[in-house]
């Protein structure tokens, strides 16, 4: 969010310093001084306004305009900014975003270094975690090699990738895996009735 917060007012900042200032305010055309201009009222006439409503009626509808006296001339529109104003409105304008982006940038270095913060801890604790499985899982298997050994009377145990050449005879895997799987059971004799 906070990158996408970044990149809206980056694209603001540069639409905003791609914006031309009008150097001077344009002349007025001849044509737009007798036209109003848009959401302006037209200037109100003393002519009757004639309507004619086909179908409805016959005679044509003749409406008074009100006396000049009760209609008010609309307010003259505000001045409009000099360049000078544009320009400093725009400065203005400039020195919030580049303020907000600041704000923004070093929130997020901030809330990235809390990330890459809490993932180190996190991958710690995962390899403590993994690290003290393996010792228990080695402590069993340890232990469960140690039994099959003594009850098969054998005095040495080798791993198989250290062994060049042996007998199956010896080999101890089966017994050790039935062992930890909890499949050999220790023999009991129990009565029979």
């Amino acid at each position: 969010a906070l990158r996408t917060d970044i990149a809206k007012l980056n694209g603001e900042r540069d639409l905003l310093l791609k914006t031309p200032i009008p150097a001077a305010e344009p002349p007025p055309d001849a044509a737009r001084s007798t036209a109003p201009a848009l959401g302006q009222l037209p200037e109100p006439t003393t002519a009757p306004l004639v309507i004619n409503i086909p179908g409805l009626t016959n005679a044509p509808i003749v409406v008074q305009p009100p006396p000049a006296s009760s209609v008010s001339a609309p307010p003259p529109p505000p001045p409009a900014p000099t360049a000078a104003e544009l320009s400093a409105r725009r400065d203005s304008r400039l020195k919030e975003l580049d303020q907000a982006l600041g704000e923004k940038i070093a929130d997020l270095a901030k809330k990235e270094a809390g990330f890459k913060e809490y993932q180190a801890v996190t991958e710690k604790n995962l390899l403590e975690l993994e690290g003290r499985r393996s010792e228990m899982l080695l402590g069993k298997i340890y232990a469960a090699v140690r039994e099959v050994a003594r009850e098969n009377s054998v005095s040495v145990v080798v791993d198989k990738t250290q062994i060049l050449f042996g007998q199956n005879s010896v080999d101890l895997t089966d017994k050790v895996l039935k062992k930890l799987s909890g499949e050999e059971k220790p023999k009991t004799t129990e009565p029979k009735p």
